[in-house]
């Protein structure tokens, strides 16, 4: 469950005269901030730009499709410098944060989408690399920084795009399970559809290519049956071939999956081996101030020395210490063969009386140097540190091992079904008819079966996905009344007619066009004037837009209530798709939002003197200023924005928000 979101609180971009010939310093506080200006002054490079240095890569869906804002997007857009001098003084974001009480200040170079640094609470991080991990975690989403930058994309922020998740019931499930639930369900959840999609993707791949084949047939004037012209002994033979096929590939599934399995603790056993060599790099620069250089270079002689030996003397200490309890010193697999346990024994007792348990010489000279090397040790530290780092160099190599001895087995096994699979066609093409016409049929038949195959796999994941999204329903029922009712206050300050929300469950679902397996997961579906809304094009564009930031609001006013926790919340533009007469309901639609301590970050054109005033009406007249970045003054506004005339038009629409009344 998310427990906190990031609460920005300031902004700084530096050397990007072409965009910002001034720069931008800008302190942003909870309630409503509006960046003003007009059409191309940089108001969504900026906010992209914040976006950018807090989750690196955005992903913006939209009307337009899916717009994805790396460093490219910038390149060009920030300055016209080239080469020794832009690269010496690059364009830089720089953002401050809140997560619950500690202060984040993370800053990235636009030109090459590099942390450059990031700062917690005053200390800096040495690892950036580290930095997402941090951030996931801090919001209650353990080490799954790709869920939080889900939830940034699809909840935090409303582009212009308009990326509609009120009638997503994918994207809901995710979100909800995400924001109250547990990031456990979300990712089991997610892996199960993610299963279920790419089997029915596949089955229907397959299906196609196999429709073509049959036409290809039918045209052809070959209508005889495959099985038909195979004898009996060949009839025979082929299923005993299937037979091993399945075999092969269920044993192929089960390597593979260890094999994942095995890599994937790999992944975790570098991630420790860097954390332990930082360690031990510290351990020993701080004890070279209580030990000697002799002592320093015999310590990092005996640590340091190559995986190999390391491993030889970690197997050797466990096997001492528990010789019947661990695995293979050499490859790390469990269990000894039985000729060997009477070895064992016999080395067991030699290392007991200090001779090696490999060849019998003693190990008088060597305990003694070790003996002596460790009463030299004034640092405890160091020394738990060296053995961690020899520890896990140890496990890194047993998983090498194992992963090199299933990679053995998979390609032992994919050799045989090779050959299993060529002695099957062999046989199929065995027959008196046209060997053309015999593959053609040998090809269709193939397809339909893993056609058959993935079906299978579809339906399974589907079946374990629908017993998991039953708990996930009970936990989406108990809240609908709440947002239920969230949503009502929000809809309704901006339509001027009933709002309510019904929540659907699989079977109550609308059906929609396609081929594709439909996403089972239930759903909230709007409900304007008594009626339920399954589709967002029930709606014009300027309803289903707000309709929609109702919905995203509902969903953080009962996280809110639940947790006490506040949001930034981007809004991009929201006057563009209202008229006159609605642009004061927007407005005080997100004032009352913003109202629970909520920071809102509004971008908006200077097109009228109706939608600013009443937005920024919730501050008392004396600061508004400071909530509002005026980029017609930080900015390189056009001719035409120059203009007496517009100017004139501009000043006026501030001076309204200056004297504006301030909203009850």
């Amino acid at each position: 469950m998310i427990t906190h979101l990031p609460i920005l609180s300031r902004v700084r971009v530096a050397n990007s005269e072409k965009l910002y010939p001034k720069g931008v310093d800008w302190n942003i506080d909870p309630g409503v901030n509006a960046i003003i200006g007009g059409t191309g002054l940089g108001k969504t490079t900026l906010i992209y730009a914040i976006q950018f240095a807090v989750f690196g890569k955005l992903i913006v869906e939209g009307l337009k499709g899916v717009e994805r804002i790396e460093r490219e997007f910038f390149r060009g857009r920030m300055s016209k410098r080239k080469g020794s001098q832009l690269e010496s003084h690059p364009p830089t974001v720089e953002v401050w944060f809140t997560v619950e009480t500690k202060t984040w200040r993370v800053k990235r170079n636009l030109l090459t989408g590099t942390l450059l640094e990031v700062e917690i609470d005053g200390e800096f991080l040495k690892r950036t690399s580290e930095y997402p991990v941090l951030l996931a975690s801090a919001v209650g989403l353990e080490k799954d920084f790709s869920a939080l930058s889900s939830v940034q994309a699809h909840l935090l922020f409303f582009g212009e795009g308009r990326y509609l998740v009120a009638w997503e019931n994918l994207l809901q499930n995710e979100l909800l399970n995400l924001i109250f639930a547990d990031n456990e369900r979300y990712k089991k959840l997610n892996s199960l559809w993610e299963v279920a999609k790419s089997a029915d993707s596949s089955a229907r791949n397959l299906s196609a290519q196999a429709v073509r084949l049959e036409k290809d047939l039918k045209e052809a004037g070959i209508q005889s049956d495959l099985e038909e012209e195979l004898s009996v002994n060949s009839v025979g033979e082929i299923e005993l071939l299937r037979t091993n096929i399945r075999a092969v590939e269920q044993a192929l599934e089960s390597i593979r999956e260890r094999l994942t399995a095995e890599r994937e603790l790999q992944a975790q056993q570098t991630q420790l081996l860097t954390t332990a060599q930082s360690t031990f790099n510290e351990s020993v620069a701080n004890f070279e101030l209580a030990a000697s250089d002799d002592f320093d270079r015999a310590l990092l002689a005996d640590v340091t020395v190559s995986p190999t030996s390391l491993s030889v003397r970690s197997a050797l200490e466990q096997f001492y210490d528990h010789p019947n309890d661990r695995s293979c010193p050499s490859c790390g697999r469990p269990g000894l063969e039985q000729r060997l346990v009477s070895l064992t024994r016999v080395a067991r007792q030699q290392a007991k009386t200090g001779h090696c348990i490999v060849c019998s010489k003693a190990l008088q000279q060597r305990v003694q140097t070790s003996s002596s090397l460790r009463e030299s040790v004034s640092n405890a530290r160091a020394s738990k540190a060296a053995t961690e780092l020899q520890r896990i160099l140890f496990l890194q190599i047993q998983s090498r091992n194992r992963v090199d001895h299933l990679s053995m087995e998979e390609s032992t096994l994919l050799d045989k079904l090779a050959g299993f699979t060529a002695d099957e066609v062999r046989l199929l093409q065995s027959g008196t008819y046209d060997s053309t016409e015999n593959s053609l049929k040998v090809t269709i038949r193939q397809l339909r079966a893993s056609q058959r195959d993935s079906v299978k796999e579809r339906d399974k994941a589907l079946r374990t996905l629908r017993r998991q999204l039953s708990s996930a329903d009970q936990l989406f029922t108990r809240r609908r009344k709440t947002i239920a009712k969230a949503f009502k206050k929000y809809a309704t300050l901006y339509l001027d007619e009933p709002c309510d929300i019904k929540f659907l469950r699989e079977k109550e679902l609308p059906t929609r066009r396609g081929s594709q397996v439909k996403p089972p997961h239930s759903a909230f579906y709007p409900v304007i004037s008594n009626e339920i809304r399954p589709s967002s094009q029930d709606l014009s564009d300027a309803q289903r837009s707000f309709v929609d930031l109702a919905f995203r609001m509902a969903v953080l006013d009962v996280w809110h209530q639940q947790t006490g926790a506040t949001a930034t919340v981007v809004v991009e533009t929201p006057e563009g798709a209202v008229d006159l007469a609605y642009m004061g309901r927007v407005a005080r639609m997100l004032r009352v939002f913003a109202k629970q301590g909520h920071t809102l970050l509004v971008t908006t054109n200077l097109n009228n003197d109706v939608f600013l005033p009443e937005l920024m009406s919730s501050k008392p007249a004396s600061e508004r200023e400071n909530h509002i970045l005026n980029l017609l003054k930080l900015g390189r506004p056009r001719p035409v924005q120059k203009e007496s005339e517009n100017k004139e038009r501009f000043e006026n629409i501030l001076k309204e928000v200056a004297r504006h009344p301030i909203a009850q």
